[in-house]
């Protein structure tokens, strides 16, 4: 999770009025244009709320406003007075992805002219869906016209404050959105599959496979987000990044090894890396021929974008999430199936499986693999030895507060027929590898190795008993003819009947 931070240092505090701001403009509302009852231009939905002066809509801010201005870019992005680094660092991973961008921001919407009446549409991802978000165009701005969250670099662009206002929508507040999940953010705008490591992996693996691994990503296409928690000399902490570019120089030149990482703050400033080797003007650079260095784009600038060794992205980042539409290193596979699901305390709310008795009462849902076709065979190595399955639990995530997570996990056993597993049946049986640990996340996934013919039982479970929520479980394979269908829910117990009333002896 990206804790609660600074917000950025740029936005400064101004006095609070109603109705206008210094600036001498009025929010004049002709009858027409739109206005969200739902979410209102009223100071309790914001988030510190004393940073703004009043609410004004774009056309009033400027003479011509666009909402998205010669196509996106992450420089576009700056982040306001509010501590949602890990959604602006998910905004400008995706502000370049035009094919994102178009199921994000339908076209054809206008900030003044023909064709507007005051309201902009946005889609957002959740559990498999994409929920359509109206937002009017109201934005809290400061005493000097200045919208005091998130602000795009061109004064007349405002595709992302208008995004930050349907995300903070979605989930019924400003201030629900200060702090939040590195892959909260980026799976909202994209629905792709999350690989989520953190600090133990960089431990494990040795600099060179962390970087490959960075590399195959950025090549591939795939969005990848990191986060520093820690304070120390060098970054601002906590905060959440942005991976811009990976560098590697070609080894067969028979140069020395260079390997670097391109990162951006949100807050778009001069705010950047100076705590080691490879900083805007250090040393280095200088030695580095003009060839490499138009190659590597190296350009510094107050944008927020500066370089760094891999080494030092290692030693000052403890978390990093890929985004992929299929999962980090199953390229060829593609979603075979998905349902949608809730821990309810109604019916199915167990906790974990170290209390069976109840944990019994999950969701439980049959997985099964007929075999692979003869088309989809050459793909798989070994068919009869099994197919490999990647299952993945993404945990729904509108919230209440900023506080609203809790851990999840899903549990992988072998079962027969359609049946639900009892606790009796689980305490028998070994979880197959592929089962997960619990872990507070929006998204958990693992592999297995489904045999052909053999049934699979997952359950996916929260850590207590009675903990609600709703939930996607998803699973993606190199074939097609792969079954997954949710096992009919507990039988709820009878009421024990009242006792018979006894008669009484006539006096």
């Amino acid at each position: 999770m990206a804790p609660k931070e600074t917000a950025s240092p740029a936005v400064q505090k101004a006095g609070c009025c109603e109705c206008a701001c210094s600036c001498g403009k009025r929010s004049q509302e002709p009858p027409a244009l739109f206005v969200d009852d739902d979410f209102p231009a009223r100071w309790h939905v914001l988030c510190h709320h004393a940073a703004a002066a009043a609410w004004l809509r774009p056309h009033e801010l400027c003479a011509e406003p666009r909402l998205v201005k010669d196509g996106c870019s992450r420089f576009a992005v700056q982040q306001g007075y509010i501590g949602d680094c890990w959604f602006m660092a998910a905004c400008a991973a995706v502000a370049e992805c035009d094919r994102i961008l178009q199921q994000v921001i339908p076209e054809g919407q206008v900030l003044f002219g023909p064709g507007y009446d005051g309201s902009v549409r946005f889609r957002l991802w959740h559990l498999g869906e994409w929920v359509e978000v109206r937002v009017d165009d109201r934005l809290p701005v400061d005493a000097h016209g200045v919208p005091v969250y998130a602000r795009c670099q061109h004064k007349d662009e405002f595709w992302l404050p208008l995004l930050e206002k349907a995300f903070a929508k979605f989930h019924k507040h400003f201030g629900v959105i200060e702090g939040g999940w590195l892959s909260e953010g980026l799976i909202n705008l994209t629905g792709y599959s999350m690989q989520v490591l953190k600090m133990e992996h960089w431990n494990v693996w040795n600099t060179d496979e962390n970087f490959l691994r960075l590399k195959h990503a950025f090549d591939n296409g795939h969005l990848i987000v990191c986060a520093k928690y820690k304070s120390g000399p060098g970054l601002p902490a906590p905060h959440a990044y942005t991976v811009t570019k990976v560098y590697q120089r070609d080894p067969h030149k028979g140069e020395d090894v260079l390997q670097l990482i391109r990162v951006r703050n949100p807050w778009g400033s001069h705010d950047k890396w100076n705590g080691g080797p490879w900083k805007d003007g250090d040393e280095r650079w200088a030695k580095l021929s003009k060839e490499e260095k138009e190659i590597i784009e190296y350009n510094p600038q107050d944008n927020g974008e500066f370089w760094m060794s891999m080494e030092d992205f290692k030693n000052n980042f403890e978390e990093v999430v890929i985004g992929t539409q299929q999962p980090v290193g199953a390229e060829e596979m593609k979603v075979v199936g998905q349902i949608t699901g809730c821990w309810s305390k109604d019916q199915e709310v167990g906790g974990d499986h170290t209390e069976i008795e109840t944990f019994a009462k999950n969701p439980q849902f049959s997985l099964v693999s007929l075999g692979c076709d003869d088309t989809e065979a050459g793909h798989v190595e070994n068919p009869m030895e099994g197919m490999e399955a990647i299952v993945e639990l993404v945990r729904g995530h509108r919230r209440k507060n900023s506080e609203d997570w809790m851990n999840i996990a899903f549990y992988v056993f072998e079962g027969s027929g359609e049946q639900r597993l009892s606790a009796e049946q689980l305490r028998a049986l070994e979880r197959v590898e592929g089962s997960t640990k619990l872990m507070r996340e929006v998204a958990v996934s693992a592999r297995l190795r489904l045999r052909p013919g053999r049934r699979y039982v997952v359950i996916p479970a929260t850590e207590h008993a009675g903990q609600e929520g709703t939930f996607l479980l998803r699973v993606f394979s190199r074939c097609a003819r792969v079954r997954l269908s949710q096992l009919p829910p507990a039988p709820t117990p009878a009421p024990t009947p009242a006792p018979a009333p006894q008669p009484t002896a006539a006096t």
